[in-house]
């Protein structure tokens, strides 16, 4: 852990059916970090139940959606679910980490995102968590200034 990195609420987004590893990679280095990541399996319900639980994970209870992107995000319901949650949440940032290649949903596309050969996770991840505070301060920053030229 390290002790002198602001924690970051992090909900870590996911497709089941290929980011699972990955998400579970992620949360780990996450944590190690000092942060605290969430993944709905860690937490499950059942139903309807469960999406105002993620919901309410993401618009009050986090302050960034890392969105895990794979091969089958695009199919991928519930994780387009999340986004929109995310998307309806101004507070919220969203950080895409695309593998390799993957195709980011097109809502997604204009956010902060990384593309990361499967290969390279970890490590890119270790980055990203490490510079975690840093990033989303500068997309607060970038949010403002977009922000007062269109007002």
């Amino acid at each position: 852990m390290y002790p002198n990195i602001q924690r970051m609420r992090v909900f870590v987004s996911y497709s089941s059916k290929d980011g699972l590893h990955k998400a579970r990679q992620a949360a780990t280095i996450l944590n190690q970090y000092g942060h605290k990541p969430w993944l709905y399996e860690q937490h499950s319900t059942l139903g309807a139940t469960l999406f105002r639980e993620i919901a309410v994970r993401i618009r009050r209870q986090s302050d960034v959606l890392l969105y895990i992107c794979t091969d089958s995000s695009l199919g991928s319901w519930g994780q387009q679910l999340e986004a929109g949650y995310a998307l309806s949440n101004r507070y919220v940032k969203i950080l895409v980490v695309s593998l390799n290649n993957a195709q980011i949903p097109d809502e997604l596309a204009a956010f902060n995102h990384a593309r990361i050969q499967s290969n390279e996770f970890q490590k890119r991840l270790q980055v990203i968590a490490n510079n975690l505070p840093v990033i989303v301060e500068r997309i607060q920053r970038l949010d403002k200034e977009i922000k007062a030229t269109i007002t």
